[in-house]
């Protein structure tokens, strides 16, 4: 797993990530890593690592519309 996808792992949490594909884009943008966090902790572990090394977030609902 990639420095993006190990974020919550190293906080003791198990951080759904997956491979990106084109669908993930954002206005044309692929990221780096997505990730499916389980509950609010994990989603908190993710976004204070994120902070810690200065990665940019973007945030997709589920993805039904």
């Amino acid at each position: 797993m990639d420095r993006e996808a190990s974020h919550g792992a190293a906080n003791g949490t198990a951080i759904e990530a997956r491979e990106v594909t084109e669908c993930d884009a954002i206005a044309g943008v692929r990221p780096r890593a997505v990730v499916a966090p389980a509950s609010l902790d994990e989603c908190a572990a993710w976004m204070a690592g994120a902070a810690r090394d200065q990665l940019r977030l973007g945030f997709v609902g589920g993805g039904t519309a």
